[in-house]
């Protein structure tokens, strides 16, 4: 699988007359990933939301409509007949998107990827990507002037209970209302082979002293065929590899598993209980010998119950990991930051690694907020 990433230098710009400030009319800089805000910040449009009271003085950002655009170039013998995806991997919020004056469809959520064939759209040469971006205020209040029902949620602005958005940017009890717009994850162009691996799920469950290990690889066709995928699954002094064949000449998607069977396995502990032993999982996809896709994580053998059982006082409440009793203490883990790709790798380690120092050994994800990034699971783990 070939990839071009669409991330780095954009342009962005106030669109439509939607907003009555004047301050960002023409094309500007602007990075991706990123937010409307960080951008107008860069260009000291707006200053720092986050003193005294500048939250109140930059509310007009979210009353905006705003485009942003990309040029890329292709090759001059680019394949406009093989496979390509342009997947956006968070669009925050209303988004329609545009490839080359072609509408490609809209996004209103900014939780999951936005992705869509387009190897009609491409051309060899020069490119032009665009995203228009609805205001996320004006966007919310139409759609609960249409829903004609109130829908209230823990105050602030009533209206965002129907938004597929963070919720907390509206504005919460611990964090200011700056409801933003943006790309707010990497955009790439993927250009498949014959198929790829969409997803790869594990799971383990340890009886005695033997861990049972099940491992779901989502496989998404773009051409019939007969396909492998090898799983090989390692880690303090085990190894194994297992494959299985798949012969797919009608499905676009389909689901190869196997299962994996571990003597005396290193265990996933909580902080204060034991090691957190992690093992390698690579997965590959084959067409014959031809290598078309691959995935490696790591993951932790654990058995993980709640405890709901008859007591003096009622009903049981807690976890068994491994068929110990934990002892849960932790915190409500809130998005780390209003401008959310501002939060890299370094950063998660840095809070998860203070949250582990305060003898944590759990969190929370607090359901205002997002699903949270890999970066935040693997510091966990």
């Amino acid at each position: 699988m070939e990839k071009i990433s669409l991330n780095g230098e954009w342009q962005f710009r106030q669109y439509g007359n939607r907003c009555k400030s004047l301050a960002c009319n023409g094309w500007n800089p602007a990075q991706v990933p990123g937010t409307v805000h960080q951008d107008l910040l860069c260009l000291d449009i707006i200053q720092n939301p986050f003193y005294r009271l500048n939250e109140k003085e930059v509310a007009w950002v979210a009353e905006c409509d705003w485009a942003y655009q990309r040029k890329f170039h292709l090759p001059q013998d680019f394949n406009t007949d093989a496979p390509a995806e342009l997947i956006f991997h968070g669009l925050d919020t209303y988004a329609e998107i545009m490839l080359n004056g072609h509408s490609l469809g809209k996004s209103e959520n900014m939780f999951i990827p936005w992705r869509r064939r387009v190897e009609e759209y491409l051309k060899p040469g020069h490119n032009l990507l665009e995203v228009h971006f609805a205001s996320p205020m004006k966007k919310t209040s139409e759609i609960a002037a249409n829903e004609g029902l109130p829908f209230q949620n823990g105050g602030g602005i009533p209206e965002r209970g129907y938004a597929r958005k963070a919720l907390y940017s509206f504005g919460w009890d611990w964090g200011p209302r700056l409801a933003t717009s943006g790309i707010w994850k990497d955009v790439e162009l993927v250009f498949p082979y014959k198929a790829a691996l969409s997803d790869v799920h594990f799971t383990s469950k340890v009886e005695g002293n033997i861990a049972y290990i099940n491992v779901d690889a989502s496989v998404t066709g773009y051409k019939p065929g007969c396909y492998t995928v090898r799983y090989m699954l390692s880690g303090h002094g085990y190894t194994e590899t297992t494959q299985k064949e798949i012969i797919d000449p009608t499905e676009s998607t389909f689901t190869a598993s196997t299962e994996f069977a571990i003597d005396n396995p290193k265990l996933w502990w909580p902080a204060g209980y034991g090691d957190p032993s992690l093992y390698n999982l690579h997965v590959e996809l084959l067409d014959g010998e031809t290598l078309l896709d691959t995935k490696d994580m790591h993951v932790g053998i654990r058995t993980v119950e709640l405890v709901q059982e008859p007591d003096e006082i009622g009903e049981s409440f807690y976890f068994r990991i491994n068929g110990v009793p934990v002892f849960a203490k932790g915190a409500n883990w809130i998005p780390a930051d209003s401008f959310l790709p501002r939060v890299d790798a370094p950063k998660y380690q840095k809070l998860i690694d203070m949250a582990k120092e305060a003898n944590m050994n759990m969190l929370r994800v607090w359901g205002g907020g997002i699903y949270e990034d890999d970066a935040f699971y693997n510091a966990c783990d």
